[in-house]
């Protein structure tokens, strides 16, 4: 989003505040006021912020014996999104497209957002990375949202946390990791 300035109703000069109509989400929304706004919407960007788009299809499941929680479709052989406790990490494989190239995505979580760069569409968090807490502390859902236009809004449930409990080291409180 970017600043715009309002001018103020008194005598003091104006304010700087957040536009929410700006950038290309909003022109998506908008129905493409601008060319800007129409080639973000052309280049499959969300057509609504992610807090309030739907759900993905599917479920999470936890395999405790691979220590990796999956959300998957029905019928559908690939998962959309892979957490697998490896070592002292959560490698995270997201279903974006993009085959072996590397690309950026957006986590957006209830707490904020972060950037991620996926190779080959995984991601290796260490095991203190504030992300993994963001993501099963935000709530409700969170989102990936990828550079190449995909993006995944799931629902936040405790399969997440399960991943990355084998993790060493790690205490499960969202704003401490504790030593054990």
């Amino acid at each position: 989003m970017a600043l715009q300035h309002r001018p103020a109703d008194n005598a003091g000069g104006g304010e700087l505040r957040r536009g929410a109509d700006t950038g290309a989400h909003a022109g998506a929304r908008s129905g493409c006021r601008s060319s800007g706004a129409c080639a973000a919407a052309a280049a499959g960007m969300p057509a609504k912020p992610w807090d309030e788009r739907r759900l993905d299809a599917g479920e999470w499941r936890y395999d405790a014996g691979s220590r990796t929680a999956t959300f998957a479709q029905a019928g559908v052989a690939a998962p959309l999104l892979t957490m697998a406790c490896s070592g002292g990490s959560i490698e995270m494989t997201a279903g974006l497209g993009a085959g072996a190239e590397a690309f950026d995505v957006d986590l957006k979580t209830s707490a904020g957002s972060d950037r991620l760069r996926l190779t080959g569409g995984r991601v290796a968090l260490g095991s203190r990375d504030v992300r993994l807490d963001r993501i099963a502390f935000s709530r409700g859902r969170f989102a990936l949202e990828a550079s190449n236009g995909s993006s995944l809004t799931l629902p936040v449930q405790s399969e997440i946390g399960r991943a990355d409990r084998g993790l060493p080291g790690v205490g499960r409180h969202p704003r401490q990791n504790i030593e054990r």
